[in-house]
């Protein structure tokens, strides 16, 4: 470790300016992207400061011969207590109303690094959800964000926690509502390792080979490996899930420092092609960009060509710092898009970047493009692609490009200085139409901002991207800037010309016409109605053209004739506003046009599907997905299927759900008329809308696809450690397993026995949500338990199936344990073994070679067994994680340890999420802070580690000299049992000694941290650092958790008060008990029909905020209840605002509305206002089976458009719902399927049905019931 001083000289200091505005440090470091916490950040002087927004208004620009219209800014997700920055967006390639934007985020003032946060629009922008704080676990940010054509979000970043330094992702499947991590790339090796500067893609080009194959990339910053300061690669076929071996994309070019900034995009082939940054020098003055790199991959990302230069310019870049611009860091990291449009300029691939100092760059940051015709070819000299007056010392800087996949048209934003005082910025974006040869401009941002450092961050970060996603002649660029006095993620939406939509013609049988085209055409300008038009022709050619006409609001139609012969016709639509602004669809008309051919059809519908494998009774009926397609169109797909060879022959219709042509549906048939062994044969049949209705089959039209109904042979598989000898103190002991099963665990049940059968008794175990995590308490009071008795215990698990196979853990016999009289049961770990450990290369002075390894760990273990605890001892190479349960205390010891202490990242992982869940922590050792350490300067090894269990922050000093004082003498840990009475010296077993002591800084802004003791020069010099630390947990007194004595144990001076200290610390944190804030007397619940309603009683409230009642079902995990919620997890499903403190007796009550018929468990989750939860016991309620067939009136009524009807069906059977008007046609089908008994709502929206009397009818067995409805518009 260094010493103080020559930690004061570590300062990094700045070198001569080289240029005006541009700034670069002697020291500056190649890694960038891992955001770290600055401890000596001060705020900004903003100088009284107000923010006054904008005029809410829109803006007209002329661009071009269009008028574009700016929206007025606003924030996707504002808040004043946190900050967004480093943006990133995306917009769903098929639908343009989901957009979906991410950023670097922390809490304000900043305290915590969140990771990336996320920002979601699915209606154009008009409403936004999100979080700042991910659902999916925190991370190091470095946001990238993509949808893909199925719908699919990904989020990448750098990952944190077990895969610390290591590439991670999130997916969420439903627009953002849940989300699922998963490793993209493994964390490195080493302390000061990271993969660095990550960028995420897929393959977003309907059609495409590899449509939906997502793709990541980083620089790999990690001493010793092949690919150190080279691009990985890597690739996943299964949505983010799992991915293909690294490859090195760079290595080709030879970078003689390094290659960073990658950035992927997709060709419309299913290309895969990477830009970067190269950097052949790294010293002061030349840090600047020397390179674009670049390669390609035509197969997915399994093979790449070598990499090659395609821009060189000695230092041509702008990385290093705008001095100009308080000093925040910049880059020429490349942005690249390529147009897959199909047009004109289908496969253009382009590339910008910020440039200076070479032409066509001015002296200041210019922003600068190229582009490739070829696929990557050749490539052309670069443009300049902002417009202001060259050489004007104003700076552009960190831009972002998109194509718009509609039109072709190329987008690019970037912070710009042009109209504002250098030290100032505003937001602009270039359009090009010509594919890039040239740029018009405008101003998208409504406020100036003075670029700064996120206070509290380290580097000069103020973020290192910006970001824009464009479709249908609509961008939306995402910035940050801190107008607010925060920095937030600032959006605008941009409009060019008139917005045509339109769905294609179809194929037809209709030879004479007409064909009418029809189209929703809006306009911020007028249209001119004269020139709105659909160019039309037959053959190869368009040839006619026929004027549109409005049929209402902003529908235009007009009719192409036919001419009563087959025919291939061809067509697009053009509209243009009063000032000449116009617009094309399909985008890139004329060259592109749509097509369609009118023909006699007797072209049978084509059906894919899937065999469905054997099933069980217990999850029946199956759903059957099938994609059918048709030239002319589908009309309708059902399945015919027969249960063995001779069984009568039933059917049922499959539903169209819009997406990627698929058809479902679920077998009709009740479980009572199935049996084990029976074989079903089906047949799916799909008939397309041609006169002669022709038929498609699958598998075949004279043949059957079939399962078999098997019964459930597998079992549960529990995984559980059995308990050791337990503490009367300590009871009731828990229960912990895990247990998994094919079809899902129907129940855990733990069977005791105490003392050979003396007193017997079960209790059940209950679900953890959203693990397969089951625990419990033992039910045997404290009073019926005695030191000397013998519990033997075994769980019985039992899964869903009408066999209910049944685990039984141990497999023969019980686990056992004794009660026993200990004061807690204590784990030391000792990590003190080698005499090469003490030694430190970083260290000037001796290693310390006098003390007797594991001393420390010794003086632990010999101290607390006589003190009255059962004391189990280890190494830190043979701690067995899985056991840390057992214990009511973890000691880490490493005492005058110098390498790095506890070197498992697994094994820490494990350790916080212990302490997290409430278990008992010590650590100690001289050099622990050193190597755990917070720095600006280095990466920060183990965050979770460090906050959790340390709780300090940046190191200080050896302290060499002084010794330890407690800072509060009457605190607990210096009075019970011991008085204790410091200083306490710590001694130097040489002169020039380094291992006893660390001078630690506290961990800022967690709340429940103690200083309990300093060293006593350092207790003036350094007043928020401490020798001791002791955490509260949420600043309750009564809950102390974690203890970390910054210091060697070994070498107290009076080994005495050392062993009274070890004592104190162990009474200290074993004897802390929860805090029940809140004292429940009663909870219950019970059912009226299809509702719950829980009610409990408190007897009094201490900071009570309220409850939230959350709801299990026992059902199988395969179950989906109306939530989404898997049956056998806890859910949220209410909250209830508490009395805060009160000694009154409160009564409260939440009722459970609509559920199904089924055994339900309720518990609740008090939640105080500081933020500490405890649960309730859970209570049992069965919701009875409806005893008769009823449908109920519909509400309300008369009703305009929509209205709900609800019905009760008894038993399990075919339910059919439809819609009728009052000449017996059938409007609408709204249930049509298999279903369970219960009680049901569904609602009917008659938005597009005319007012009137209609019936709804309902159908379930031979039970029939009608009633009627009125719909007034």
């Amino acid at each position: 470790m260094r010493n103080f001083q020559k930690a004061l000289c570590a300062i990094l200091l700045l070198s001569a300016v080289v240029f005006s505005a541009l700034a670069q440090e002697t020291t500056l470091p190649k890694i960038w992207s891992k955001v770290n916490f600055d401890p000596d950040a001060k705020p900004f002087d903003l100088n009284g400061y107000q923010y006054i927004p904008a005029p809410d208004v829109k803006r007209f620009v002329r661009v071009g011969n269009i008028e574009a219209v700016v929206e007025p800014n606003y924030r996707p997700y504002p808040t004043n207590n946190t900050t967004q920055s480093e943006m990133s967006v995306d917009v769903h390639p098929l639908n343009a109303d989901i957009i979906f934007g991410s950023a670097n985020t922390t809490n304000w003032p900043v305290t915590l690094l969140y990771g990336t946060g996320g920002y979601i629009t699915t209606d154009g922008g008009t409403s936004w959800s999100g979080f700042d704080n991910p659902p999916y676990g925190s991370n190091s940010g470095d946001p990238a964000s993509v949808i893909g054509t199925n719908g699919y979000f990904y989020e990448g970043f750098i990952d944190a926690g077990a895969n610390d330094a290591g590439q991670g992702i999130a997916r969420s499947t439903d627009n953002g509502a849940s989300w699922t991590r998963y490793v993209v790339g493994n964390a490195p090796p080493g302390i000061n390792d990271l993969l660095d500067k990550n960028h995420l893609t897929v393959d977003k080009k309907v059609g495409s080979p590899y449509e939906n194959r997502v793709y990541a990339a980083w620089t790999a910053f990690v001493t010793g490996s092949p690919n150190d300061i080279n691009l990985e690669f890597r690739y996943s076929t299964n949505f983010g899930q799992s991915w293909s071996a690294v490859k090195n994309i760079s290595s080709a070019i030879n970078a003689g420092s390094h290659n960073q900034g990658v950035n992927l995009s997709t060709g419309p082939n299913g290309e895969v092609y990477a830009t970067w940054a190269v950097y052949d020098n790294w010293s002061a003055s030349t840090y600047g960009e020397d390179a674009m790199g670049f390669a390609k991959s035509t197969d997915g990302g399994d093979t790449w060509s070598p990499a090659q230069r395609i821009y060189s310019g000695t230092n041509f870049g702008i990385r290093g710092t705008l001095t100009n611009k308080n000093g925040i860091r910049v880059s020429s990291f490349p942005s690249m898009a390529v147009d897959r449009t199909g047009g004109p300029d289908n496969g253009y691939i382009y590339i910008s970047w910020a440039q200076k100092g070479v032409a066509p760059a001015g002296s200041s940051p210019d922003i600068v493009m190229i582009r490739s015709t070829d696929g990557g070819t050749s490539w052309s000299t670069p443009v300049r692609v902002n417009n202001d007056p060259i050489n004007n010392g104003k700076d552009q800087y960190y831009n972002w490009m998109t194509v718009d996949q509609s039109t072709g048209h190329i987008f690019t934003v970037f912070y710009d200085s042009r109209n504002t005082a250098n030290d100032s910025a505003q937001v602009y974006m270039a359009r090009s139409i010509d594919g890039g040869l040239t740029f018009e401009n405008l101003l998208v941002s409504d406020s100036r901002f003075k670029p700064k450092t996120i206070s509290g961050l380290a580097g000069g970060y103020q973020g290192d991207y910006i970001g824009v996603a464009a479709l249908n002649n609509k961008v939306y660029p995402l910035w940050a800037d801190d107008r607010t006095g925060n920095y937030q993620g600032w959006m605008t939406k941009i409009s060019f010309g008139p917005t045509i939509a339109h769905t294609p013609l179809s194929n037809t049988e209709n030879l004479t016409g007409p064909y009418i085209v029809s189209a929703q055409i809006e306009s911020s300008i007028p249209l001119n109605p004269n020139n709105i038009y659909v160019h039309w022709g037959r053959g190869a050619s368009i040839t006619d053209s026929v004027l549109m006409t409005n049929a209402g609001g902003n529908t235009y139609t007009a009719n192409i004739p036919g001419n009563g012969s087959p025919a291939i016709y061809n067509y697009y639509i053009y509209a243009a506003d009063n000032t000449g602004g116009y617009n094309s669809f399909p985008s890139g008309a004329p060259a592109n046009y749509l097509t369609f051919e009118a023909n006699t059809d007797l072209v049978p519908p084509v059906v894919t599907h899937t065999v469905l494998g054997n099933q069980f009774r217990e999850t029946w009926p199956a759903e059957i997905v099938a994609a059918a397609t048709d030239n002319i169109g589908v009309d309708s797909v059902w399945v015919v299927y027969k249960v063995n060879t001779g069984g009568s022959s039933y059917s049922f219709g499959l539903t169209y759900y819009g997406n990627e042509n698929d058809y479902s549906g679920y077998f009709n048939i009740d479980t009572s008329l199935v049996a084990v062994g029976d074989t079903l044969y089906y047949r799916i049949v799909a008939r397309d809308d041609a006169a002669a209705h022709n038929l498609g089959y699958f598998p075949g039209a004279a043949s059957y696809s079939s399962f078999v109904f098997v019964n459930d042979t597998e079992f549960p598989v529990v995984s559980h450690q059995p308990l050791r000898d337990q503490a009367r103190i300590k009871w009731p002991a828990t229960v912990r397993a895990e247990a998994t099963d094919n079809l899902g665990v129907q129940s855990v049940v733990c069977e005791y026995s105490v003392n050979n059968g003396a007193l017997t008794g079960s209790f059940q175990l209950l679900p953890e949500f959203g693990s397969n995590l089951w625990f419990g308490t033992f039910d045997v009071d404290t009073t019926a338990i005695q030191v000397g008795d013998s519990v033997k215990y075994r769980l019985v698990t039992t899964d869903v199936s009408n066999s209910h196979n049944t685990t039984l853990t141990p497999s023969i016999g019980y686990n056992q344990f004794n009660i026993i009289n200990a004061k807690g049961i204590v784990l030391v770990v000792d990590d003190d073994l080698t005499l090469a450990g003490r030694k430190n290369s970083e260290k000037g002075g001796e290693a310390d070679l006098k003390t007797p390894l594991g001393t420390s760990s010794s003086l632990f273990v010999s101290t607390l067994i006589p003190a009255g605890y059962v004391v189990d001892s280890t190494s830190w190479a043979n701690l067995d994680t899985t056991m840390l349960n057992n214990y009511d205390l973890v000691i880490l010891t490493a005492g005058t340890k110098t390498a790095i202490q506890f070197d498992n990242l697994p094994k820490r992982t494990a350790l916080v999420r212990y302490t997290l869940n409430g278990g008992k922590t010590l650590v100690e050792g001289g050099e622990v802070g050193w190597i755990y350490r917070y720095s600006s300067a280095s990466s920060d090894k183990d965050p979770q580690f460090r906050r959790n269990l340390l709780l300090d922050s940046s190191w200080v000093s050896d302290y060499s000299n002084g010794s330890l004082m407690p800072i509060i003498p009457a605190h607990t840990l210096f009075n019970q049992p011991n008085q204790l009475t410091g200083p306490f010296a710590v001694t130097n077993y040489s002169g020039s000694s380094y291992a006893s002591r660390d001078v630690m800084r506290m961990l800022p802004g967690k709340r429940g941290i103690v200083k309990a003791a300093g060293w006593i020069s350092g207790s003036s010099s350094y007043p928020d650092t401490a020798g001791i630390f002791i955490y509260y947990k949420n600043g309750d007194t009564t809950m102390a958790r974690n203890i970390n004595f910054t210091f060697a144990i070994s070498q107290f001076t009076n080994q005495q008060t050392a062993r009274e200290l070890i004592e104190n610390a162990a009474e200290l944190l074993t004897g802390s008990y929860l805090a029940i804030p809140v004292e429940l007397v009663s909870l219950s619940a019970a059912a009226s029909n299809e509702n719950v309603t829980i009610s409990w009683t408190t007897a009094t409230e201490t900071n009570n905020s309220g409850f939230e009642v959350e709801r299990t079902s026992p059902r199988p995990s395969s179950y989906k209840g109306e939530g989404g919620e898997a049956g056998s997890g806890w859910a949220k499903i209410g909250f209830v605002q508490g009395n805060g403190t009160t000694t009154e007796l409160s009564t409260y009550s939440f009722t459970d509305s609509k559920l199904a018929a089924g055994n339900y468990n309720y518990r609740l989750k008090q939640i105080d206002f500081d933020g500490t939860i405890s649960y309730s016991s859970a209570v049992n309620v069965t919701v009875e089976i409806p005893a008769v067939f009823a449908l109920e009136q519909n509400y309300p009524n008369p009703f305009n458009p929509s209205t709900t009807l609800k019905y009760s069906i008894p038993v399990d059977g075919f339910v059919n719902l439809s819609i009728y008007n009052m000449l017996g046609e059938k409007v609408a089908t709204l249930i049509n399927q298999n279903a369970k008994a219960g009680r049901y709502e569904i609602k009917f929206d008659a938005s597009k049905y005319a007012s009137g009397i209609y019936l709804y009818r309902l159908e379930s067995g031979q039970n029939v019931s009608v009633k009627k409805m009125m719909l007034l518009k």
